[in-house]
């Protein structure tokens, strides 16, 4: 049995336990981060952690986490990711840049847990909080011995100790203690919307009422008293409470009175934990590899061949990621059913051995080509379930480092034994084989084909273009806003809703025309923009560009195009600078943002990129920056070709 040797925190129920959350444990409700299909993973070996697109199955960029020692748990929200750093500093990590906190080291850290603005850094004696955005430290509960965790709705922070359970806020400080009967080796969790205690050694799992009061409602787990390993998580899709305690999957539905138990074949356990994503459950077996079990018939369907050796696996953005923290492998399983191995960084060359006086000098080799220079051989991969399936993405261009993912072989969820495919064929259950029909594009990235190229983007601001800024009166510009009837887009305007001054500026778009005088809009286009009220210092608009999913573009991207000066109504012109003529329908929205000091930098990176045609900006294009509010739009802007 493989399995890698982890640091554990003392306490109260970490001695018998290590806790393994969801990630999405104490977000609260509201503006929730885009999806995007990133994730952050970490790679001890080289000390940083590795941007991963689960679209793609290739590596975006990796970002050193400044601090020497191994690094601890790690814990994500949309693109930004959080760890804690070898000599205890919680770091926050993000596709261009880390920084580090600035507070006290949270000292023996069991885990990173993330609130609604908030990380907490729970350890032996108390929680650590800090702002989730700036890092800097905040007051919290001091020298309370016991587990805590965020609540489900991340507004308070929850305590079980030997006392009972209470809960602690900044306005209310902690509440007194109701008396809860649970052993020393309880798990305290909040997943799936709700507060859960995870109790094997009385064989129950309790979930107490939302405000904390009350008995809490309990069912039966298989009883375990000798638990080392408890991993808790909820499914987000079902609503079903997932708990690792020894050799069994415990699958609880909230008001039944029996969890159903699920074991993996004979001579294996589960350990390492369990994520739900995509209509399938997915968990690790004692050798690190993934299991697929189905929740409502508690039964083991399948597993996927050459994934041993994992030892952390999550579910986000509607896809399955699996780790192997301390090497250089990891995986994705897609909704589609598709999993996809992910070569981190390039391992190194063992040292050739040392040769004496007498033995011939070695043989110098050949470097081979780099990623760059060679064109990828798409590697096999299998769905693991024949239901809906989807087209495959089409695989990431060719990187240099951080290295490319590969599609790995797997097996399907009703097969038996396991299969291991050759590394040129591609199957599925409804074929049994054939070609991999996603081969990588030679053709140029664009703006109107936008798939994130792997590799890290250079730091630094990049220097401005010479000339005009972009957009606004050159001589063939209409003469007139808004554009004739017959030009103008069908469907309501939108954004006239939004006409309220709320310190952010106002302004609206009033129509949309192609460039070229075809009907619809092309890749170039005049945009008509009212600007009723200009921004406070400090504030820019801008006109920005959505490219919405489609057949060629998996996700949302956004391009800043044009800054917006001035007050009145004038046409704006939108080009696509990197655009080549695709045959299809091309959705996209057009939106007019405010943007604060720092955002308008990052729009102003974002146009310039966009500008010089480099693609390897492609992955920070995936959300606004922080500190843009979209105050206006038009959607459904598109063209059949």
């Amino acid at each position: 049995m493989r399995r890698k040797a982890t640091a554990t925190a003392c306490g109260l129920a970490v001695l018998a336990a290590v806790i393994l959350l969801g990630l999405d444990s104490g977000y609260a409700a509201g503006r929730l981060p885009m999806p995007t299909g990133l994730a952050w993973l970490t790679s001890r070996p080289i000390g940083q952690l590795t941007l991963v697109d689960g679209v793609s199955a290739g590596v975006v960029t990796g970002v050193p986490v400044p601090g020497g020692g191994p690094l601890g748990a790690a814990a994500q929200i949309g693109t930004t990711g959080y760890i804690l750093a070898g000599d205890g500093t919680v770091v926050k990590v993000e596709a261009d840049r880390a920084e580090a906190a600035t507070g006290p080291r949270p000292g023996a850290v069991s885990r990173l847990v993330l609130a609604e603005n908030e990380v907490l850094a729970v350890r032996e004696g108390g929680v650590l909080r800090y702002d989730r955005r700036t890092l800097a430290p905040l007051p919290g509960p001091d020298g309370s011995a016991g587990q805590w965790t965020a609540g489900p709705d991340g507004s308070a922070l929850w305590h079980l100790s030997a006392a009972g359970l209470s809960s602690w806020s900044a306005e209310g400080g902690l509440s007194a203690p109701r008396p809860i009967s649970v052993s020393a080796s309880a798990v305290l969790a909040a997943n799936a919307g709700r507060l859960v205690i995870a109790d094997p050694e009385a064989g129950r799992l309790l979930v107490p009422p939302a405000d904390g009061r009350g008995e809490p409602s309990s069912m039966r787990l298989s009883p375990s008293a000798d638990a080392r390993e408890i991993a808790v998580t909820g499914g987000s899709e079902t609503g079903l409470v997932y708990v690792i305690v020894q050799d069994a999957l415990h699958i609880c539905a909230i008001g039944e009175e029996n969890c159903q138990a699920v074991r993996p074949e004979p001579g294996s356990v589960f350990a390492g934990g369990v994520a739900e994503a995509g209509g399938r459950v997915a968990a690790l077996d004692g050798a690190g590899r993934i299991v697929i079990v189905d929740p409502h018939a508690a039964t083991v369907t399948g597993r996927i061949a050459g994934s041993e050796g994992y030892t952390e696996i999550f579910a986000h953005d509607g896809m399955i990621f699996v780790n192997d923290p301390d090497g250089p492998s990891a995986g994705v399983l897609r909704a589609d059913g598709e999993f996809t191995t992910i070569t981190k960084y390039a391992a190194p060359e063992p040292a050739p051995p040392t040769t004496s006086s007498s033995e011939p000098p070695p043989v110098t080799r050949t470097p081979k080509p780099s990623p760059q220079e060679e064109s990828p051989t798409p590697a096999p991969s299998v769905r693991v379930s024949s239901e809906s399936p989807k087209p495959s993405p089409r695989p990431s261009k060719t990187q240099a480092t951080p290295s490319q993912g590969t599609p790995s072989s797997t097996a399907p969820p009703d097969a038996a034994p396991e299969v291991n495919e050759s590394p040129s064929a591609t199957r599925s259950p409804e074929t049994g084989g054939g070609p991999d029909g996603a081969a990588p594009s030679d053709d140029p990235p664009s703006s109107d084909d936008p798939e994130p190229t792997d590799g890290p983007e250079p730091s630094g601001a990049p220097e401005p273009t010479d000339g005009p800024e972009p957009g606004g009166g050159p001589a063939n510009a209409p003469d007139r806003c808004p554009h004739s009837a017959e030009d103008r887009r069908e469907g309501d305007r939108s954004g006239s809703d939004a006409l309220a001054d709320r310190g952010l500026g106002v302004a609206v778009i009033d129509s949309v025309a192609a460039t070229d005088g075809l009907p619809g809009v092309g890749d170039d286009m005049w945009v008509c923009v009212d600007v009723r009220v200009q921004p406070p210092a400090g504030r820019d608009l801008w006109l920005i560009l959505r490219l919405e999913p489609s057949a060629d573009v998996p996700r949302q991207v956004y391009f800043a195009k044009v800054k917006l000066s001035g007050s009145g109504t004038r046409p704006e012109l939108v080009q696509a600078h990197c655009s080549r003529k695709k045959p299809g329908p091309r959705p996209r929205t057009l939106m007019i943002v405010s943007a604060d000091e720092a955002g308008s930098a990052k729009l102003t990176e974002n146009r310039q990129a966009d500008v010089d045609c480099r693609p390897n900006y492609d992955g920070h294009r995936l959300t606004l920056p922080d500190g843009v509010e979209t105050i206006s739009q038009q959607v459904s802007i598109n063209r059949n070709e």
